[in-house]
């Protein structure tokens, strides 16, 4: 794909007199009355990210080259639980994502917002390792100076967001026939789908009061909680040399499949198209609101005044190493499950059921109004409304009168005629309040680590003894804890905690805690609790 926007590559090199920009000029020149740079990027990582890992969808092929066949994994980890109605395997991976910013502000402690970009600006990313929003550079926003000050928000004001190869899908009389979908983006139309549509509102931001004005991604609001200021914002002084704002976006390997029920034609049609994965605020069946799913983190650092972790990562197995400051509970970075843990012995792995599966008050979603004059979507639209009272009916209690004297008791149908005790169904207007607010706060505390980095393994590569290294940069000095995932990662998927006081793993995390924290950093080094300058995971 040609990119409508070069990414400028940014390299920050400790104590260097000068960076040098895609053109070849000393960057600082570029900013002589700018001293505060935007980087975006892609990845989970602040650094050194993990490599493309999206499974491959096609399986496969007849003899003129037609997918007969998914691959396990793309079923399992790409295509969401949400894609019901359309199993044909035609589907092929995106090849590039999207971003259409109107503009970046700041706000401060008093809510007052400041333009830090206020320039309408276009980017388009390859989906591989090569692309700097992808390979842990970074792309720069352009932007200007605020005044000094303590900032614990930035916001995003997303216009479109796409990704390619998204395809509609038609029934005639050779099944499902299929035809890229098409979108406009930078001025042009382009094989493209703008998923940002759907990113305002969850479900259930739209049964509530708040429904009118709450919106996810304009702007899309990140916290900034660096250690200098003890986690209550960036601190921008214009009499440092250069404050960079890092604002990172899980796009890299974090992105999924879903499907759209179309209703704009006289033909029965829906699409399939790519979004960031559901794994925090899961997408169900004939759902279009896709929000809250937009994994995001920032943190500033002033080049020159930083310092670097290295080590080395002696597990069996590929993993990130993650620095949070020390004394957080490294489970504010993961997702509670109750219950269920995870078996990462099978490829591809059986995950839990989602914590919004999980809430006795997810109702099913009413299927609206049908204003159309297509028979065969009158017909859909009567289907998808009975099965609508059949999901009501299994998630609220039905009165059962029984015994002399007669007495009535309410039961459950989704169990069998089990007694509510067991959870399975809603009870009360109060309930499903309360039930969705709990759901809220369970899985709106999952936080992306501000450093972390991946890390292969040394195990098999006796050629290659410097494979499992790392160095987490542009580290700002303070004291941190440093964690390893003890599994390798797993594609669409983050990192789990166990929330069940009954499990055998209550407490346990997806993360294991280096032995020697906390590790202090200083500008240009560090060192742990015991005097290391280099950190190692041993096995």
């Amino acid at each position: 794909m040609k990119f409508l926007k070069h990414a400028i590559a940014l390299s920050v090199i400790l104590f260097a007199s000068f960076v040098v920009n895609c053109g070849k000029t000393p960057l600082l020149t570029d900013i002589g009355t700018s001293k505060l740079i935007i980087v975006l990027k892609g990845t989970y990582e602040s650094n050194s990210p993990m490599y493309w890992d999206m499974p491959e969808a096609c399986a496969s092929r007849d003899g003129d080259g037609k997918c007969t066949a998914y691959t396990p994994q793309h079923e399992t980890l790409v295509q969401d639980d949400s894609v019901i109605h359309c199993t044909a395997p035609l589907d092929i991976n995106p090849n590039g994502f999207m971003l259409d910013i109107a503009e970046v502000k700041l706000a401060d402690a008093k809510s007052n917002l400041y333009k830090l970009s206020d320039y309408r600006q276009k980017f388009a990313f390859g989906l591989n390792d090569v692309d700097p929003f992808f390979n842990g550079i970074g792309t720069i926003i352009n932007s200007d100076d605020v005044p000094s000050n303590i900032y614990p928000v930035v916001g995003i004001y997303v216009r479109k967001m796409l990704t390619d190869n998204a395809k509609k899908y038609v029934v005639d009389t050779d099944g499902w026939n299929s035809s890229l979908t098409w979108d406009i983006f930078a001025e042009s139309e382009l094989p493209a789908f703008n998923f940002n549509r759907f990113q305002y509102n969850s479900m259930y931001d739209r049964l509530r009061y708040e429904a009118t004005y709450i919106n996810r991604v304009f702007p899309l609001l990140v916290r900034i909680k660096d250690q200098v200021t003890q986690g209550t914002g960036m601190y921008f002084n214009m009499k440092n040399q250069v404050t960079v704002l890092e604002i990172r976006m899980v796009v890299k390997n974090f992105l999924k499949k879903y499907e759209y029920l179309s209703s704009s034609d006289e033909s029965f049609s829906l699409v399939h198209y790519y979004a960031f994965s559901d794994w925090l605020n899961d997408v169900q069946d004939n759902e279009r609101y896709i929000g809250g799913n937009i994994l995001t983190v920032a943190r500033s650092y002033i080049v020159g005044m930083t310092g670097s972790i290295p080590g080395r990562n002696g597990r069996s197995h590929d993993a990130h190493i993650i620095a949070i400051p020390h004394g957080e509970d490294v489970r504010d970075y993961t997702l509670e499950v109750p219950g269920d843990s995870v078996d990462w012995s099978v490829d591809p792995p059986v995950l839990p059921p989602s914590r919004r599966k999980r809430n006795p008050c997810n109702m099913p979603r009413g299927v609206g109004t049908y204003t159309g004059t297509s028979i065969i979507q009158a017909l859909e639209y009567y289907l998808r409304g009975q099965k609508y009272k059949y999901d009501w009916n299994q998630k609220i209690w039905n009165p059962v009168t029984s015994g002399d004297p007669p007495a009535t008791t309410y039961r459950c149908p989704a169990s069998g005629g089990a007694s509510y005790p067991d959870g399975d169904c809603c009870e009360s207007f109060t309930q499903y309040g309360d039930e969705w607010t709990s759901y809220d706060k369970d899985i709106g505390h999952a936080r992306v680590p501000q450093l972390a980095v991946f890390a292969r393994t040394a195990d098999g590569y006796p050629m290659e003894p410097d494979r499992n290294r790392f160095s987490i940069q542009n580290v700002t000095p303070g004291s941190y804890d440093l964690y390893i995932a003890q599994r390798a990662p797993v594609y669409g998927v983050l990192y789990y905690s166990y929330a069940d006081p009954a499990h055998p793993t209550f407490g346990a995390s997806d993360f294991i805690e280096y032995s020697g924290n906390p590790v202090t950093v200083t500008i240009g080094g560090c060192h742990d609790s015991f005097g290391n300058t280099s950190i190692n995971f041993s096995p």
